[in-house]
């Protein structure tokens, strides 16, 4: 609704969900076991750059 409305402003109702959708999918990726296992941020950097390239992680493939 929010995108196809074409508004530059949002109301409150619509702005709390788009929270909640966003923090969300933030506790689904944080969640993962790719993320529980990272120990700085270069895990980081790498997992992110390799999605980036559009690279499947063979890495945490073979650790999962």
């Amino acid at each position: 609704m929010i995108v196809h409305s074409g508004l530059y402003e949002v109301d409150r109702a619509h702005s709390a969900l788009m929270r909640r959708f966003v923090l969300l999918c933030f506790l689904h990726l944080l969640g993962g076991k790719a993320f529980k296992r990272m120990v700085g941020k270069d895990d980081l950097n790498d997992w992110f750059d390799a999605r980036m390239r559009g690279e499947a992680d063979e890495k945490q493939k073979k650790l999962a």
